[in-house]
Formats: C-alpha cells, sequence, structure tokens
C-alpha cells in the first residue's frame, strides 16, 4: 500500500471513531447527561463503533509495520501483547492505536458534539 493511500485510510477511521463517538455525546447531551457522565462512558462508546471494515488486510499490515513501536506501550498500559492471539495482533495494535487517539481528543470530539446541539 502507498503511504498516501495508507494515510488516507487512517484519517478516514479516525474521522469515523470521532463522528461517532460525537454523535453519541450529541444524543446524551440533548436528553441532559453532564459531561462527567460522557467521561465515564467513552469507552462504552467506542466499543460501539463499527470501523473495522475500512481496516483491510493491506492497511493493517502497513499500519502493523509502522507502528511496532506502539507494541511495548500497549504492553505497558493494557496487558502483555505476547497474549494477544496471532491472528488478532494487527487489529488489537490498531484498536489500542485508535483508542488512544480518541481519548487524546477527547475534549475536541465533545466540542463537535457540543456544536451540533
Amino acid at each position: 500500500m502507498d503511504l498516501l493511500a495508507y494515510f488516507k485510510r487512517h484519517e478516514e477511521i479516525k474521522y469515523t471513531i470521532f463522528s461517532e463517538i460525537a454523535g453519541f455525546f450529541r444524543i446524551e447531551l440533548c436528553v441532559g447527561k453532564s459531561e462527567e457522565y460522557l467521561m465515564d462512558d467513552f469507552n462504552n462508546y467506542y466499543n460501539e463503533i463499527e470501523y473495522y471494515h475500512l481496516a483491510d488486510d493491506e492497511f493493517l499490515d502497513e499500519f502493523y509495520k509502522l507502528n511496532q513501536g506502539k507494541i511495548q506501550e500497549f504492553s505497558h498500559n493494557w496487558y502483555d501483547f505476547n497474549q494477544v492471539p496471532e491472528d488478532r495482533k494487527k487489529m488489537t495494535l490498531l484498536d489500542y492505536y485508535m483508542n488512544e487517539m480518541a481519548w487524546s481528543n477527547y475534549n475536541n470530539i465533545l466540542q463537535m458534539a457540543k456544536e451540533a446541539v
């Protein structure tokens, strides 16, 4: 996969995740949920997002190759990466990476939701 196609797909996945979470937040804000409630349920919202269909084998191969440094971070923050079944390693690393990216953009996602209410 050429790098332009890789980064385009990467941005597509990131946009899907951010916009889906903002959509969940917007609905919850409309029914009066607090920002604290949203933060507490952030991973529940994240886990409901279907983005795996965007990560084809070619993208996963490139992602895994480019993000080997995240494996040690994964093992430190979540659990030993060696425990992940071989056939799930690439998708698990992508999920870890995207979850961390979503959390680091929590305030931006919340702002997107507020602007849409």
